[in-house]
């Protein structure tokens, strides 16, 4: 397959790139763009994407480290053991690796060694999967000796060589080869996926922050993340991995509450995932402070979904505390039918404007202290009475529809739902 490479003249980073390919190949040495920069252009040259992001583009090369230190501006990245070293050109820096095949993988993550080659050809071998081990040459000639191009164009996501080598090498090639599939909208090949199958036990002695860089590599969360979980399934990986091994969630719960969120984001992905079990869950995610703030957010209103009994109790201080907080995150309500979930549904709008624009309760304190009522439950109770009524006082106030007139133009506001499904 040959490409124009015009069509990317106005990606600068592309551009830089394959004038460092080209410089290091006029020296005489084999040298190509690799790995995952390549698949992203094929595809979008076969009208797969409409969108390309090359900001991470990878340099393969037959050149020694001595040349390209003794022609190039480089710099170390720790990586000079096995032949990785950076070069600068234009203002980029670029990761170049020695063309290199890998010795055993005794931890399951790192080759044991690495021995330097001469050509693409044997550095492709040691690739995980296919549209992962090709090369760009710097006059746009895409050196592919696995089928990535085809598999490519066929949807499918296939092992190098022998799987059962490659997930035996790193485990953890399984979920991201899952990951690959539920990005790019590709099936799994089926010996792939058996092989999966018969390797997914040893994602047991995968860490735990390399599953949540898995998770939060997928494109987009709601249009991915159920594909994930689906094939993660189909792959018998799903249980292996901790954050669900710990209390046996299952793949029909999690999906369960995964499809129930209203918007999934970076911020709320790992709390949800978690949702259905315990904290211990979440931990296992190596949640940030943030996350697990908004976990126990989300499990503090529990309650709110999972009766049919309205609480007559506080019900606005319930629910604009609710909207104080990630509404986004809100399981879909629209879902349930129960007399409370309606009522909640109904009225979230205004709790949340009220959430937006909160009233003065600075003064309620002082207000009970004035009746003479000591600190203790009573106080407490008291100003919780106090906080709802002003809710209540402020929502009943709030119309559905507003009409402002400015100038010759007529505005209308209204009140909204915080859906966000079509």
């Amino acid at each position: 397959m040959k490409i124009d490479l015009s069509i990317l003249a106005e990606i600068k980073s592309f551009q830089q790139g394959i004038e460092l390919v080209k410089a290091i190949a006029d020296l005489g040495y084999e040298t190509c763009m690799a790995g995952g920069c390549v698949r992203d252009i094929v595809r979008f040259v076969t009208g797969q994407t409409d969108t390309i992001d090359l900001h991470d583009i990878d340099i393969a090369t037959a050149a020694p480290l001595s040349v390209l230190k003794e022609h190039f501006h480089t710099a170390s990245n720790n990586g000079e053991a096995h032949g990785t070293i950076l070069v600068k050109q234009g203002d980029t820096m670029f990761e170049v690796t020695h063309f290199r095949t890998d010795g055993a993988y005794s931890d399951g993550r790192h080759p044991d060694s690495v021995e330097l080659v001469e050509t693409f050809r044997e550095d492709a071998m040691r690739r995980d999967f296919t549209i992962n081990a090709m090369g760009l040459t710097w006059d746009g000639e895409v050196l592919d000796y696995y089928k990535g191009v085809e598999h490519i164009q066929q949807k499918v996501i296939c092992a190098v060589g022998d799987p059962c080598l490659r997930f035996s090498e790193d485990a953890l090639r399984i979920v991201r080869g899952c990951r690959f599939a539920a990005n790019f909208g590709y099936d799994i090949e089926f010996a792939t996926m058996a092989s999966m199958q018969v390797f997914a036990k040893a994602l047991e002695s995968v860490s735990n922050e390399r599953f949540r860089g898995e998770f939060l590599k997928l494109r987009d969360y709601n249009e991915c993340l159920p594909d994930f979980l689906y094939y993660l399934n189909k792959a018998r990986a799903f249980p292996r991995i901790p954050a669900f091994a710990v209390n046996r969630l299952s793949y029909g719960t999690v999906l369960m509450m995964v499809e129930r969120v209203e918007l999934l984001t970076r911020e709320n992905l790992f709390p949800v995932l978690a949702y259905a079990g315990t904290e211990e869950n979440l931990m296992q995610f190596v949640p940030t402070r943030e996350e697990k703030a908004l976990y126990r957010w989300l499990k503090k209103y529990e309650n709110l979904f999972g009766s049919d009994v309205i609480t007559r109790g506080h019900m606005w201080t319930n629910l604009v505390e609710l909207a104080s907080g990630d509404y986004k995150t809100v399981f879909d309500l629209n879902d349930a039918e129960n007399s409370k979930v309606v009522w909640y549904v109904e009225h979230f709008p205004r709790a949340l404007f009220i959430a937006q624009n909160p009233p003065d309760l600075s003064m309620l304190s002082q207000r009970v202290k004035a009746m003479g009522i000591p600190q203790g439950k009573e106080f407490g109770d008291m100003v919780k009475s106090f906080t709802e009524l002003a809710y209540v006082q402020m929502a009943t106030s709030i119309p559905f529809e507003k009409v402002e007139e400015r100038g010759n133009s007529r505005i209308v506001y209204t009140l909204s739902s915080v859906s966000k499904r079509g």
